[in-house]
C-alpha cells in the first residue's frame, strides 16, 4: 500500500522542480526589469538549469493544456 503510494507521489513530486525553476527565474526577471518577465525569465531560467545538467521532468500534461489555451485564445 504505503509503496504504491509512493510510486504514485514520484512524478507529482518531480513536478515541483521544474516549477520552482521557473518561478525563481520570473522572480529574477521582474527584479531586474526584463521585458515579459513571466515569460522570458522562466524561459531563460529553465533553459540555463537544463543545460547545466541538471534532470527537469515536464509537468504532466502540461503540454497539451498549454495548446488548449492558446488554441481558444486564438
Amino acid at each position: 500500500m504505503i509503496g504504491s503510494l509512493a510510486r504514485a507521489l514520484v512524478p507529482a513530486y518531480a513536478s515541483f522542480k521544474p516549477v520552482a525553476v521557473a518561478l525563481l527565474g520570473a522572480a529574477l526577471a521582474l527584479w531586474i526589469r526584463l521585458p515579459l518577465p513571466w515569460f522570458t525569465g522562466p524561459l531563460i531560467m529553465v533553459a540555463v538549469v537544463s543545460m547545466s545538467g541538471v534532470r527537469l521532468r515536464s509537468v504532466p500534461y502540461a503540454r497539451e493544456a498549454g495548446q488548449w489555451i492558446v488554441g481558444l485564445a486564438l
